[in-house]
Order: structure tokens, then sequence, then C-alpha cells
């Protein structure tokens, strides 16, 4: 039932290891995915970004502003990879 969205998790992860992002940033995304598809599994839901967006509003309070923007930006690469195939490079050259 996950296998698409563990797939788009491999492509998300292997583009940040790929392109020299920190340790912490892919562990963060790696947590936000493990979580989040707990809570897929647990309520028996299918991925969606609409659902996605609501699971980060319900536990905004509980994570740290830091934390919380790392997930939505871990959302959205996911959601790029699964709507285009493909992820928008948002990292700063030096």
């Amino acid at each position: 039932m996950y296998q698409d969205y563990d797939r788009a998790v491999g492509k998300v992860i292997e583009y940040l290891t790929q392109n020299d992002y920190t340790s912490s940033i892919v562990y963060t995304h790696k947590r936000c995915f493990r979580l989040f598809k707990e809570y897929l599994e647990k309520g028996g839901l299918g991925y969606s970004n609409e659902l996605a967006v609501q699971w980060l509003k319900d536990n905004a309070e509980n994570l740290c502003v830091t934390t919380f923007k790392s997930y939505r930006l871990a959302f959205l690469r996911l959601n790029d990879v699964l709507q285009n195939r493909e992820i928008v490079n948002t990292k700063a050259a030096y």
C-alpha cells in the first residue's frame, strides 16, 4: 500500500545525500517521513499532500520552529517527487 510513498522517500533521501546536505537535514527528513508513515499506517490512510499538510498543522505546536520548517520542506520535496518525478533544487550555491 505504501510502495509509492517509500520509493518517493528514497528518492528524496538520495537527492539529499547526492547533493551533500548535512547529516542533520537528512536525519530530520527521515524522521519526518517515518513519523508520518506511522500516522498513515495507524489510521489505514493513503498518502496525500493535503493529509501531510494537515498532519503538520496538527503537530506544529509540539515542534520547534526549525523542525517545523524542516518537516514542511521535507513534504514539499516529497510532493515534488510524487507529482513531478524530480525535486527543485533549493540549496544555495556557496
